[in-house]
C-alpha cells in the first residue's frame, strides 16, 4: 500500500489503478468504520464503491470530493460525502483525520484541512461555481454573509461535538455543518432555515450565511453542507429543564404540587387558560414564564412556516386524499417495526418494562383502530412544513430567550417524507413528548431516583402532575400565539384530536430509540402510550 502513494506524487496517485481498489476494498471500509458520522457500524458491510468524484483546487493542492455508495447485506444502500486529500505533514486531530498513512505523508478526511476550509469559505463568499465534467458544486452566500478581505487568513477549526454531521467554526462568527450523509435532493435543513430566515422572518433560529450543493443533469441538487451565524448560549433546554425539576423536588415541590389537581388535563384545549393559572400557583415564576415563552416561540416559528409565499414547497395546504393515505401507510408501518423490534426485545426489558409492553401489545388493534379513525376526522386547518424533529433537546437557551436548532427532521424518514407538509400540532406534539420524557427522566433515572422523600408517593403519579402543569403553560400560550385564522384551527375538538394522534404517533416512535439504544428507558414511552390510551375515545 505505501508503494503506490510513495512512487507515484499526488493526486496522480489517487488514479493508479491498484491503489484505487486497495482503496474500495481495504482502507475505506476500515476508514468509514470508525467515523463517528457513519452510520452503518452495526450493519454488514458488503462493499464499498466511489459514485462519483468531483476535483476541486484549494492552494497548491486538489481536493477530490467523493460521493461515496455503500452497499449492505440487507436494506437500503447509503451514501457518504468524503472530501480527500494528500498532505506530507502530520494533520490535525490524526485519530479522525487519517485514512491512509504511508512513509511520504498521509491520505487525509479534507474537512481537517485549514487551506481546504478557507478555500471552501471564499468560495462561498464569491457565489462561486465550480464545474467538472458533468458534475457542479453551487457555492451560495445569503443576504446575512459578511465579508471578508479575499488576502485575509479566516480561521477555522472542526468542533469535537459527537454528532452524525462534521460542524465547525469560522473564526467566531459562523458555524458550518458539513452533512455526510446524503441525500438524492435538497437537505430539508437548507430549505427550512433558509425560508425562515429570508422569507418567514423569524429570528430564533441561527441566521442562513451560506451552503454548498452538488447539481448534475442526471439526478436533483444535493446538499453538502450549510453555514450559519453562530450562537453563543448557556445549554440545551432539555438539560435545564431536568435541573428545575431535581430543585424543584428537593425542595418544598413534593408539598406544592399537591395543589394542583390530578383532573387537569393539558389536552382539555377549552380549560387551558384555567388549567396555566392553576400551574402559576405551583410552578416557579421563571419557570412559569420560560415555559410560557417558549410556547410563543414555538408558535412563531409556525406562523413563519406559514408566512405567505409563491414558493410552493412552503405554501399552506389543506387535508387531502392523498395526504390520509399517505398518513395511514406511516403509521401502518411504523406500528408493524416496532411491535417486531418489541416482540426481538422482551427478554431484555425490566419486569416494570415488561408488564407496560404485554399492555401495549393487547392494545395493538384499539392503537391501529385510532391511526384509522384519522380517515374520518374531516379536518378543516392547515398543513405546513414543519421543524419534524421538535424536542427539547433542539432548543439552546439564550440570555432568557431560545434559538431553535436542527431542522433536518425525523432521522428514520426518508428525505421526501421529510418534507411532507402536516399539521403545526405535529411538532406541538413532539414536544409535549419530550415535557413527558423529562418529567419521567428526571424521578426515575435521574438524580431524584433515589431520593428518600418519595417513599410511598407513586413517581409515575407525580410525573404526570408535572407534565400536565408545565405542559399546560406550553399549550395556553402557543395558542395565544398562533395566528388562528392562518391555520384555520378554529375547531377544538380537531385540535385535540390531531394533538392525540401525533402524541401516539411520536410515543410509538420513540419505542423504537428506546430499544435500541436504551432498553432500560422503554418505561417512558410505554407510559406514554398507556397515559394516552386511557385519554382517547
Amino acid at each position: 500500500m505505501d508503494s503506490f502513494a510513495s512512487v507515484i506524487s499526488w493526486p496522480e496517485a489517487f488514479d493508479e489503478a491498484a491503489f484505487r481498489e486497495q482503496f474500495k476494498r481495504e482502507i475505506l471500509p476500515a476508514y468509514l468504520k470508525k467515523c463517528r458520522w457513519f452510520a452503518g457500524k452495526a450493519r454488514k458491510l458488503k462493499d464499498v464503491r466511489v459514485k462519483e468524484e468531483i476535483h476541486f483546487k484549494t492552494g497548491e493542492s486538489e481536493v477530490r470530493i467523493l460521493i461515496i455508495d455503500a452497499y449492505y447485506r440487507s436494506g437500503k444502500l447509503e451514501q457518504y460525502l468524503l472530501p480527500v486529500l494528500w498532505t506530507a505533514e502530520e494533520p490535525e486531530s490524526p485519530e479522525k483525520s487519517v485514512i491512509f498513512k504511508a512513509s511520504s505523508g498521509y491520505l487525509i478526511d479534507a474537512i481537517y484541512d485549514a487551506q481546504f476550509r478557507q478555500s471552501i469559505f471564499f468560495a462561498m463568499q464569491e457565489n462561486r461555481r465550480v464545474k467538472d465534467g458533468e458534475h457542479s458544486l453551487f457555492f451560495e452566500k445569503g443576504s446575512a454573509f459578511e465579508m471578508v478581505d479575499r488576502g485575509e487568513v479566516v480561521s477555522s477549526k472542526v468542533t469535537n461535538f459527537d454528532q452524525s454531521n462534521t460542524s465547525l467554526f469560522f473564526g467566531d462568527r459562523y458555524f458550518f455543518k458539513f452533512y455526510r450523509k446524503l441525500f438524492r435532493e435538497t437537505n430539508p435543513e437548507l430549505e427550512s432555515v433558509r425560508f425562515l430566515c429570508e422569507e418567514g422572518g423569524f429570528v430564533h433560529i441561527p441566521t442562513y450565511v451560506a451552503s454548498i450543493s452538488l447539481k448534475t443533469s442526471k439526478r436533483p441538487e444535493v446538499t453538502l453542507g450549510i453555514m450559519q451565524k453562530k450562537v453563543e448560549a448557556e445549554g440545551e433546554v432539555w438539560h435545564w429543564l431536568q435541573d428545575q425539576m431535581t430543585d424543584y423536588f428537593k425542595g418544598d415541590g413534593l408539598t406544592t404540587l399537591a395543589g394542583f389537581s390530578s383532573a387537569i388535563d393539558c389536552l382539555q384545549l377549552k380549560n387551558l387558560p384555567s388549567a396555566a393559572k392553576e400551574a402559576q400557583t405551583v410552578l416557579a415564576a421563571q419557570l412559569y414564564t420560560q415555559l410560557g415563552l417558549l410556547g410563543r416561540r414555538t408558535a412563531g416559528m409556525h406562523n413563519a412556516f406559514a408566512h405567505p409565499t409563491k414558493n410552493k414547497a412552503f405554501s399552506p395546504i389543506a387535508f387531502d386524499h392523498d395526504y390520509s393515505i399517505w398518513l395511514s401507510l406511516h403509521f401502518d408501518q411504523l406500528l408493524e417495526k416496532r411491535q417486531n423490534l418489541l416482540a426481538d426485545n422482551l427478554t431484555k426489558l425490566s419486569v416494570e418494562a415488561r408488564a407496560l409492553a404485554d399492555t401495549f401489545r393487547a392494545n395493538i388493534d384499539r392503537i391501529r383502530a385510532f391511526f384509522e379513525s384519522f380517515h374520518d376526522l374531516d379536518a378543516k386547518s392547515q398543513r405546513i412544513r414543519i421543524h419534524g424533529d421538535y424536542h427539547l433537546g433542539q432548543v439552546l437557551i439564550q440570555q432568557g430567550d431560545y434559538i431553535i436548532l436542527d431542522f433536518e427532521g425525523e432521522p428514520e424518514s426518508s428525505i421526501r417524507d421529510r418534507k411532507v407538509k402536516h399539521s403545526p400540532l405535529k411538532d406541538v406534539a413532539g414536544m409535549l413528548r419530550s415535557f413527558h420524557y423529562a418529567a419521567y427522566a428526571a424521578l426515575i433515572f435521574g438524580p431524584l431516583a433515589k431520593n428518600d422523600q418519595f417513599a410511598g408517593a407513586s413517581k409515575a403519579d407525580l410525573a404526570e402532575k408535572w407534565y400536565n402543569a408545565i405542559a399546560s403553560v406550553f399549550l395556553h400560550q402557543y395558542f395565544e400565539a398562533l395566528a388562528i385564522d392562518r391555520f384555520q384551527l378554529t375547531n377544538t375538538d380537531e385540535a385535540i384530536c390531531l394533538l392525540q394522534l401525533h402524541l401516539l404517533e411520536k410515543a410509538v416512535y420513540e419505542l423504537g430509540y428506546e430499544l435500541n439504544g436504551r432498553p432500560d428507558w422503554v418505561i417512558i414511552p410505554l407510559q406514554g402510550i398507556h397515559q394516552i390510551l386511557k385519554k382517547i375515545s
